[in-house]
């Protein structure tokens, strides 16, 4: 039960957080707007900064990890974020209108930053036997 609760509660702050940073940035990309490369980079910091913040605030949710097992820890690093970042391309396509398979790399790519930032946040800075400040 507990992995089950660690893994939605998971997906759904880096969701919810994902959309958050989604209308940060873009704000700040129209006065970004120099390079397509420029723009990808400050992107991909912008994800990465967000994700930790986000991945912080989760800590203080939860300050211990639900899941005891280091594998499952390693699992949750790994496979959550592609999961998030899967289910964040269905619903940016499903409010578009577009068919749910087709993913777009770049979207892929922005919302795995952002959800495998909070996840390695929480996994580095959790311990099971201290708090984490």
């Amino acid at each position: 039960m507990e992995l089950i609760f660690e893994i939605i509660w998971v997906i759904v702050v880096e969701v919810f957080g994902k959309y958050v940073t989604d209308s940060i940035t873009k704000d700040a990309m129209v006065i970004l707007k120099r390079s397509k490369f420029m723009e990808s980079f400050f992107s991909v910091i912008g994800y990465i900064i967000f994700g930790s913040i986000v991945g912080y605030v989760s800590m203080l949710v939860f300050p211990n990890f639900l899941l005891k097992n280091h594998s499952l820890q390693i699992a949750n690093l790994v496979f959550i974020p592609i999961i998030s970042a899967l289910i964040i391309c269905f619903v940016g396509n499903w409010r578009k209108k577009l068919p749910l398979f087709k993913i777009e790399f770049e979207i892929f790519i922005s919302a795995y930053v952002f959800a495998f930032a909070v996840s390695l946040i929480r996994y580095c800075f959790l311990d099971v036997t201290k708090p984490f400040w």
